[in-house]
């Protein structure tokens, strides 16, 4: 039984001091991160899905200029509309990352995140018959071009990372404010 333990411990030893060669000045990393978004629309319990893919490089704080593609939808509906439909957005972002805090082994780090973001936000249109006395849904439908911002906090456990961010859209004409939780994976290359 002590075996085991002792096998376990030296591989835990050894894999700090292999990830204490990350985050190095100079050095590459690509995020790989899948989760949630929420908003507080008229359905507040749908959750729809979100994915990003992430790159940049470290300077001697630990900090980090970062490239970010983001895809995120979620179905919502309108005001006085029952039907649900699919927003879709796909966002790219320049930002930079901040290190608040580390280890001295550099395995565990909580970074905030800031960056402007431009969107590409697409949502369906949906036939609504009309009647005499009713006026069509308010949600509008097709497609437009945003500019926006993005902060968040992120918690990385190296490799993995647990990030929480905020989007702001201000002329989203479905919903200005959205919440994004996801988890992912940190590669660092040379």
């Amino acid at each position: 039984m002590l075996k085991p333990i002792i096998l376990w411990l030296a591989l835990c030893l050894m894999s700090a001091s292999t990830l204490a060669q990350t985050h190095l000045k100079g050095q590459r990393f690509i995020d790989v991160q899948g989760g949630v978004v929420g908003t507080s629309s008229a359905n507040p319990n749908q959750l729809g899905m979100s994915g990003l893919i992430s790159t940049g490089r470290y300077n001697r704080q630990y900090n980090a200029w970062k490239l970010s593609f983001s895809y995120a939808q979620n179905r919502v509906q309108g005001a006085d509309s029952t039907e649900l439909r699919t927003l879709r957005q796909f966002t790219v972002g320049w930002g930079y990352e901040f290190n608040l805090w580390r280890n001295p082994f550099r395995t565990r780090f909580i970074r905030a995140t800031v960056q402007p973001v431009a969107t590409y936000e697409s949502l369906p249109s949906i036939t609504i018959p009309m009647m005499t006395d009713s006026t069509c849904a308010s949600m509008p439908s097709g497609a437009r071009f945003l500019l926006g911002a993005e902060a968040g906090i992120e918690f990385e456990l190296s490799p993995v990372v647990i990030s929480l961010r905020q989007r702001w859209l201000p002329k989203s004409a479905v919903q200005p404010f959205y919440t994004l939780v996801s988890v992912g994976w940190r590669w660092h290359g040379r």
